[in-house]
């Protein structure tokens, strides 16, 4: 880093300064699609108490909900990814939804880390701009 000039030291801050962004991107849709696993998982909960037959509103999305009736309390249709379902009983959905959010959780960890690698880069890319910088008004 020391070897590198001012310029070269800007463009390597904006390449880190890229990949955080990108990373922080992907760090919020991981998010996302953890939380949407947590709240298919508390609906098939919300199902436990339910009986054959009963009335209810079918969440489309989390704003959306169309009127239905429950016909099978033990089974449910998962999205199992890229527009799969599958059908499978509420013991193994909730199975399934906990395993998907313990590795969403674990990537989010690493990609937290990686951020963090990529930030105390950024900080070293910046001090030694700064002292670059500095460097070169004492010589003019």
């Amino acid at each position: 880093v020391g070897d590198l000039s001012v310029q070269e030291l800007k463009q390597y801050t904006q390449v880190l300064e890229d990949e955080v962004k990108q990373l922080t991107q992907h760090f919020q849709a991981l998010r996302t699609g953890r939380e949407r696993y947590h709240d298919s998982k508390q609906t098939l909960e919300g199902l436990e108490g339910c009986k054959e037959g009963e009335k209810m509103l079918v969440p489309l999305t989390k704003s959306l909900y169309v009127p239905g009736q429950l016909k099978n309390t033990e089974n449910a249709i998962i999205e199992v990814g890229a527009g799969y379902y599958i059908k499978m009983s509420t013991t193994k959905g909730k199975d399934f939804m906990d395993r998907k959010m313990m590795n969403l959780t674990k990537t989010m960890q690493e990609i937290e880390k990686a951020v963090n690698v990529k930030r105390q880069q950024l900080e070293v890319m910046s001090m030694t701009m700064q002292q670059k910088a500095a460097q070169q008004q004492q010589q003019q």
